[in-house]
């Protein structure tokens, strides 16, 4: 159950989240308390997940709608690829001047895509929690968000943008899990997420203008080392999650582990020079209403899952009108 709340957690705090980029380009102008709902909206949708993965591994998906999904699930963990490794190299050329350090983690994460997801999970929990405890130091010392609109689409999109991701990486933990652990998972991601969005979007909405806003509260505190190492594993974990999809799904192609590490490099090297901003807002609600669509059709599927569940319960033996006569009159 923790793990797999972990592997979720990890692959949805990207860099976009870390540095408030992204929960400005969703939350601008709504209140606090829409950013805590969609915390506990990647909560519910984590659990969704899991019982996807459990119910398609005893029902799969037709041939061609499968292969479809992967395919537009592989595109998008490649944009997540690319806007991470322009994130890795801006904001360490913004805090200590040093260039590179995006390309170099590129090419790393890549490499270690070759590993399971039980490795990677390993992993995020270490990660994981030291990038909680950074990101709540610094929402203890942001001013509170005052007012702001309730908007419950703003919510879904930015939970449906992150779930290309996050779906695909946590579905196959929940093969084996019981009802309880995957609600449990759920439930655990729920409190985590809001708590961390809340924390982020008070930071970002002090500079809700500038490219990394987290960055920018940080800099002017005098922390800009610590927000720097908070982006910077907020990279590596998601860079982890995206490497492996990308390098699994064309090892299976290719029957190739080598090629499809070179496919996570080669978009390291293709699009480091890109802006890191300019990624986020322009493809963050193209994949948002992509994962709409992904969250259907798991939604579909679940459905269909209990439906047949249900109609195998045995049925209790209908009783007559006559046997009803025979029963009052025995006693």
């Amino acid at each position: 159950m923790i793990r797999a709340a972990l592997l979720f957690i990890g692959a949805v705090v990207g860099a976009g989240f870390a540095t408030g980029r992204e929960v400005t380009v969703f939350f601008c102008g709504h209140s606090v308390w829409v950013a805590v709902a969609a915390g506990w909206g990647l909560g519910a949708l984590c659990a969704l997940f899991l019982w996807f993965g459990r119910a398609e591994r005893a029902r799969p998906l037709p041939r061609a709608l499968r292969a479809s999904v992967r395919f537009v699930l592989w595109c998008g963990a490649c944009l997540t690829y690319w806007c991470m490794a322009t994130a890795g190299e801006q904001i360490f050329d913004q805090a200590f001047g040093v260039r590179g350090i995006g390309l170099w983690t590129g090419v790393f994460a890549g490499v270690l895509g070759a590993l399971d997801m039980r490795t990677i999970g390993k992993v995020n929990a270490v990660v994981v929690p030291l990038l909680c405890l950074s990101v709540l130091a610094l929402g203890a010392v942001a001013p509170p968000v005052q007012g702001g609109k309730i908007g419950v689409f703003s919510a879904f999109h930015y939970c449906a943008m992150n779930i290309l991701l996050g779906g695909y990486v946590v579905a196959p933990q929940g093969e084996k899990m019981s009802a309880r652990a995957i609600v449990g998972a759920g439930a655990l991601v729920g409190v985590v997420f809001s708590v961390l969005l809340a924390c982020v979007y008070r930071v970002a909405c002090v500079y809700p203008d500038a490219a990394m806003p987290v960055y920018e509260f940080a800099a002017s505190r005098g922390l800009a080392p610590l927000s720097a190492a908070i982006v910077y594993l907020a990279v590596f974990t998601t860079m982890l999650g995206s490497g492996a999809m990308i390098v699994g799904a064309v090892a299976e192609t290719c029957r190739s582990v080598t090629v499809g590490i070179c496919v996570p490099i080669a978009i390291t090297v293709l699009g480091i020079g890109s802006e890191f901003s300019a990624v986020v807002q322009t493809t963050y609600p193209i994949v948002g209403y992509v994962g709409i669509v992904y969250t259907a059709l798991a939604l579909a599927v679940c459905l269909r899952a209990a439906m047949r569940h249900r109609d195998r319960l045995p049925r209790l033996p209908s009783v007559s009108d006559s046997d009803r006569r025979a029963a009052d009159t025995a006693r």
